[in-house]
This record gives structure tokens, sequence and C-alpha cells, in this order.
């Protein structure tokens, strides 16, 4: 009878469930909201997330699929081509252990193409754009490596949607999405002839002051919305019009934000910004 009391209480222990490192999903949580939310403080988080990431993995914290998952948000907005690798090595941990988890999928196409631009190299899946004074663009692919079965297999736009979604948003019509490549000398460029204009103040401190519309609090509705606008020889937004909205008020909203903004604009002539509004249910 002891014999089989014990045999039970270990088959019971080994079904126990593992939990979720609260201390991994609080990284990774805040990693994300300082993402959404132009916090100006990203880059000082991520360095002492990174550092607190490296505790627990020597402490066996990683665990569980949502552990991986969590670890490789924190190590891909890192600076370093080996924490990008380990970023991809952790996604594809967390697939194996939850098949079901999408987003962790993506993150092996992310992390690879982020992997690949810390060297030098083209990116695979196409996960990577920039955007310069608001502008979009894809950095540098190799288009021929993965095919777009793969791509979909990772949750990530196959080259026609990817086309599709450039053409959309710059209203061409296209037919290969390499027109949409930044080179990295053309980066380069850009980069050096950009005009020196600047809000006054910070983005954070203007993006504090949104006002979240209440159709779209009775709605949950989150994202940004892409604004342009007009900065006249006096510092002043003369314009400002919805590039990608929200509906739901927040379209409205945004543009009254960047209508009270203010910049320097020593160019002494007219220049367009695009900016990103983000919008999302205050936190506590």
């Amino acid at each position: 009878m002891k014999f089989y009391f014990f045999l039970l209480s270990g088959l019971l222990a080994g079904c126990a469930t593992v939990k979720n490192d609260a201390n991994l999903q609080a990284l990774a949580d805040q990693d994300q909201y300082d993402r959404t939310h132009n916090v100006a403080a990203t880059n000082s988080h991520d360095v002492a997330h990174q550092l607190a990431l490296r505790q627990l993995i020597a402490g066996g914290k990683l665990r569980t699929g949502q552990d991986y998952f969590n670890a490789a948000i924190v190590l891909q907005h890192a600076d370093s081509a080996q924490n990008y690798k380990q970023a991809n090595e952790f996604a594809k941990k967390a697939v194996a252990l939850n098949p079901q988890n999408k987003d962790a999928k993506t993150l092996i196409a992310q992390s690879w193409d982020r992997y690949q631009r810390s060297l030098g190299q083209p990116q695979w899946y196409g996960t990577q754009r920039l955007e310069i004074d608001g502008r979009e663009y894809l950095q540098p692919i190799d288009t021929t490596h993965v095919t777009d079965a793969e791509r979909a297999a990772l949750s990530v736009y196959t080259l026609p949607q990817k086309l599709a979604y450039f053409n959309k948003l710059y209203n061409k019509h296209e037919t290969s999405v390499l027109k949409y490549v930044l080179t990295d000398a053309q980066h380069d460029a850009l980069q050096e002839a950009r005009p020196s204009v600047e809000l006054l103040g910070s983005y954070d401190d203007l993006f504090r002051q949104v006002k979240y519309p209440a159709q779209a609090a009775a709605k949950g509705i989150k994202g940004t919305v892409l604004v342009e606008a007009t900065i006249d020889e006096r510092g002043q937004v003369s314009r400002a019009d919805v590039v990608r909205g929200l509906g739901y008020g927040c379209d409205e909203e945004a543009t009254r934000l960047l209508k009270s903004a203010k910049y320097s604009n020593p160019t002494g002539a007219p220049h367009d910004v695009r900016v990103p509004v983000p919008f999302g249910p205050p936190t506590p």
C-alpha cells in the first residue's frame, strides 16, 4: 500500500503545472509599454531590462514557453548580434514548448532579421522597416532566401502583402516591393541631409496631453495615428493631416495635439514631418 501511495504522489508531483515567471513577464510588459507609448527613457530602460534578464537566466528562471518568449522580447531590443541570435533561439524554444504561440513564431522571423541586419546583411523575412521624418521604408532584404510559404508559417507578411501595404501607404502602384527598400547608402545620405527641425520639449511630454476619446475608450481602441504636419518658418504647425488613422475620435484628437505643438525651424522654410501619436487606455 505504501508503495502505491508513493507512486501516486510522484505522479501527481510530475503533473504539477509549472507557472510562468512573473519577473520575466514584467520585463516584457515594460519593454512593450515603452515602445507603444514612445517613452523617452526607453534606451536606458532597455539596458536595465537586459541586466535583470541575465540574472533571471542565470538563476534558471526560464522554464515555460511564455518565459522563453518574454526573454526573447527583451533580447531582441538589445544592441548586439549575439543578443539577437539568442533572442532567435529563445523564440524557437518558445514555439517548441507552445506551438500555438503565433507571436513567438513571428518573433523568430523578427529576431533573425535583426541578427542579419546587425551583421550588415540583408534581412530574410522583411520584418525590419524604418522611418525617417515619418516616411516608412523597408530595410534591405534578400527576397530569395526564404519562401512566402515560410513567411506565412511564421505569421509575417508575404512579399505580395508587403507590396500591397506600401502601395496603399504611398498611394502608388509599384509591382515590386524592392521599390520601397532603402539601401544603407541611401539611409546615410538621408540622415546627413535631414534639416534640423525639432520639437520644443519632448514627444513624451506632448503625448501625455492626449485626451483619450470616449468613443475609443468604449471600444477599447489602441494603436497609433500617423499625422503629417507642416512646420512653418516660425516653428508653428500650419497644417496637420491624418495619413493613417484609427477612427473613434482618435484622428481628430491627434491633429488637435499636433497643431498645439511648437518646433524650432532654423531652416527658414516650411518642412513636413510625420508623427505617430499613440492611443490606448490610460495606465493606472
